[in-house]
């Protein structure tokens, strides 16, 4: 494993030596810099790193707000918008003009955003039926929520409490395998606290 001294002529005062040392492959270090402060006869080392860690990845989801909608607004919108096309010439172009107006009619009401959301990656340790039973959990919150019945929260209780289990459950499985297949622990344990 080679290692770069960031100073060229690390000797700089009569039997003190400079050394700030880096892995040989990377460029990590930007600028270095020995400040004298006076203030004693210590100096002090300044450098900048450079940020290693990528921008994450982001995607564009577009959307409407279609429960921000007023439905009477929007029923008598389409009733005057819808009474005025002709019913004359093609089925084709009856269509068409039919799906043009339907869609001005809903750009007007609920127009379309777009939003970049960051993608994340799930986590190796859960699976397929982890996110079915949070999928299942939110379905059981939202539920709750509109109704407001106490049946509906006890349901909503029980599915939050079976899926920290399987979480739970999931990470302690992970990380006894990672720890058994590694030979070291002190690198089980650094992998972690990344």
């Amino acid at each position: 494993m080679g290692y770069n001294n960031m100073f060229p002529n690390p000797r700089i005062r009569m039997a003190t030596y400079w050394t700030l040392l880096t892995r040989g492959k990377e460029d990590m270090i930007k600028s270095v810099e020995v400040v004298d402060h006076v203030i004693s006869d210590h100096l002090t080392i300044q450098f900048e790193l450079q940020n290693q860690k990528s921008p994450p990845e982001t995607k564009s989801v577009t959307f409407r707000k279609l429960k921000s909608v007023n439905k009477d607004t929007l029923k008598n919108d389409m009733k005057t918008r819808l009474a005025s096309v002709a019913t004359s010439g093609s089925a084709n172009d009856a269509v068409s003009i039919y799906n043009a107006t339907l869609r001005d009619v809903i750009n007007n009401h609920a127009p379309m955003y777009t939003k970049d959301v960051i993608v994340r990656p799930i986590a190796p340790r859960y699976g397929d039926e982890i996110q079915e039973a949070r999928r299942k959990r939110r379905r059981c919150e939202r539920h709750w929520r509109k109704t407001k019945f106490e049946i509906d929260r006890q349901l909503y209780k029980e599915q939050r409490d079976l899926v920290a289990d399987k979480i739970n459950e999931a990470r302690q499985n992970y990380y006894k395998k990672k720890s058994t297949k590694s030979k070291s622990m002190l690198a089980t344990r650094k992998s972690c606290l990344r």
